[in-house]
């Protein structure tokens, strides 16, 4: 969520960066993409500008082979689902908003897996 990377509580940016370098060893060849579904285009906008100083956001942003995907990046995505991850999308991911999450990311797995959804 956007405020893993506003809040100074937060560990995620850390976190985040940390799981992009490690796939990128695994998988030095390839271009690969971070879903994060409890975001939008307009939070990446958001933090692409007030964040330019920022070391962890600045390295996802600009890593070479990585793209960050959004819940406006899946295509096929039911207004629903998307209702569902607005509402929890400032919400540490923990009791009805955990529950609220799975449930959505059961739906986008295996809409994936199925064909029914793709990314933009």
């Amino acid at each position: 969520m956007r405020r893993n990377f506003t809040d100074g509580s937060q560990r995620a940016g850390h976190i985040a960066v940390g799981e992009m370098f490690l796939t990128k060893y695994y998988f030095y060849d390839k271009k690969f993409y971070y879903l994060f579904p409890k975001m939008t285009h307009k939070d990446l906008e958001v933090l692409d500008h007030s964040k330019t100083t920022d070391k962890e956001w600045f390295l996802l942003r600009n890593e070479t082979n990585v793209e960050i995907k959004t819940m406006d990046d899946i295509d096929g995505l039911d207004q629903e689902c998307r209702k569902d991850l607005l509402s929890i999308q400032d919400t540490p991911l923990k009791g009805d908003a955990m529950r609220t999450f799975n449930k959505c990311m059961k739906i986008i797995v295996e809409g994936f897996k199925s064909g029914k959804l793709k990314l933009k």
